[in-house]
């Protein structure tokens, strides 16, 4: 197994995941936990852009010049 950071193109992925965990809050009692349309597309996608925006502003703070990197 091989574990990475999440990507824009995960999105539809994760959405068939909170998909499922609604069903199983339903299917064990808990048809309140989440709403249908919770988390949202658009959630993620703003926490995502936000998460970038925080990592941009902490490499920022770490170095000077220029670099690049991968999670692979």
């Amino acid at each position: 197994m091989k574990i990475r950071k999440a990507t824009v193109t995960d999105i539809p992925a994760m959405m068939e995941i909170f998909d499922y965990g609604r069903e199983v809050q339903r299917l064990f009692g808990n048809p309140n936990h989440w709403d249908a349309n919770y988390p949202s597309e658009e959630l993620i996608k703003e926490r995502y852009r936000q998460w970038l925006i925080t990592f941009k502003k902490s490499l920022s703070h770490h170095f000077d010049g220029t670099g690049s990197f991968s999670f692979d």
